[in-house]
């Protein structure tokens, strides 16, 4: 191959790398606010009558709907995608349909997810 075609390739292959940089870079953006999206509809979900079992059930079909998949679904038997922890309860509250939120609540979740590549 000629010493000036060897150049040109370089200078295509920077070309190329900053391409692939903007689309990751586009892409996380995409993601973050997809992600923000997901937790303005979970803060919205959480009011005076919902269960927190109903609650988790929301966070799996939104990060299921984004592709993602819930790391804690299944994780050491853990039984719920998300934690729902209300009031004095610290971490890790397990979703109950029994557990109905009520007025003055302090509700706190906790939902990693995880993507598939």
């Amino acid at each position: 191959m000629p010493v000036d075609s060897l150049a040109g390739l370089s200078g295509l292959t920077k070309v190329l790398k900053e391409a692939i940089a903007e689309a990751e870079k586009l892409t996380a953006e995409s993601q973050l606010s997809e992600i923000s999206e997901t937790i303005k509809e979970l803060e919205e979900a959480i009011r005076p009558g919902i269960s927190t079992l109903d609650i988790d059930r929301l966070g799996e079909k939104l990060i299921r709907s984004l592709g993602g998949i819930p790391n804690f679904l299944h994780y050491n038997g853990y039984p719920a995608s998300i934690c729902v922890s209300v009031n004095d309860e610290v971490v890790h509250g397990i979703p109950s349909k029994h557990r109905i939120l009520q007025e003055g609540d302090i509700v706190s979740l906790d939902a990693p997810a995880g993507v598939r590549r």
